[in-house]
């Protein structure tokens, strides 16, 4: 019965499991600031282990093409993105008649395996510049609680994840707050 109601984490299909998957995503967001607008599309993918139905760990490698558009023009990065190394734990587990609520944590590290120096034609600053590329040029610890209630009917889930990042040049990029449903 466990492995009919898998946890979910920010990657809704991606829950703890028992065995090995290969899974993917599509993750797509817009900043603006500065007289420049980032879009960035980013399709991870993830080789997932499980052990047993509470744990799971795994890898994730994105593809990542960023597109800045400025009074000048526009132009688009792409590459491979920085590899997360990822641990799931579920924590808490309760069936009851039609449905299944449960909760876990993940603990995920961001390498900096990404391209950081890809060269622009667009005269920008520096954070600009750095917010296009591939990588990120730091290593990051990512945290992760998350919970759901899944029946037969409906599924109502949500997370929270922190993102503390690590240095990386004299540009710093600011810790990551993000709630999901």
């Amino acid at each position: 019965p466990a492995a009919a109601f898998p946890i979910r984490t920010r990657d809704p299909g991606t829950g703890i499991f028992s065995g090995s998957a290969a899974v993917g995503r599509v993750v797509f967001n817009e900043a603006s600031g500065g007289g420049a607008d980032v879009s960035t599309l980013m399709l991870p993918a993830a080789v997932l282990y499980s052990p047993t139905t509470n744990s799971a760990f795994g890898i994730e490698l994105p593809y990542v093409e960023r597109r800045l558009s400025t009074a000048a023009g526009s132009e688009v990065t792409r590459g491979v993105g920085d590899l997360m190394l990822l641990g799931r734990y579920k924590f808490f587990s309760r069936p009851a008649a039609g449905r299944w609520d449960q909760a876990s944590v993940q603990l995920g590290m961001s390498v900096p395996t990404g391209a950081t120096d890809r060269q622009l034609n667009l005269a920008v600053h520096e954070p600009v510049r750095r917010a296009v590329q591939p990588g990120t040029g730091t290593t990051d610890v990512v945290f992760d609680v998350a919970g759901g209630r899944f029946t037969t009917r409906y599924n109502l889930a949500g997370s929270i994840s922190y993102r503390r990042r690590n240095g990386g040049g004299s540009v710093q990029l600011g810790d990551e707050l993000t709630a999901s449903t």
